[in-house]
């Protein structure tokens, strides 16, 4: 399944950066994407998400 980037993801996304300065741009696209589709679970070794309330970062093997 193909998630698109909507203007609405990228509003979505600025508001998350904005609050969340420690986020880089894509990780806020992520989470914006996230949000719309209702998935709180990030599989990833980008410990960024760990601040961000609601999502639950799953560490990659190894980490």
């Amino acid at each position: 399944m193909a998630l698109r980037i909507t203007n609405s993801t990228v509003f979505r996304a600025q508001e998350i950066v904005l609050a969340y300065p420690k986020l880089s741009a894509w990780d806020a696209v992520h989470i914006a994407l996230m949000e719309a589709e209702r998935v709180n679970r990030i599989l990833a070794f980008d410990c960024g998400f760990d601040a961000y309330p609601g999502i639950h970062r799953v560490p990659a093997v190894g980490e």
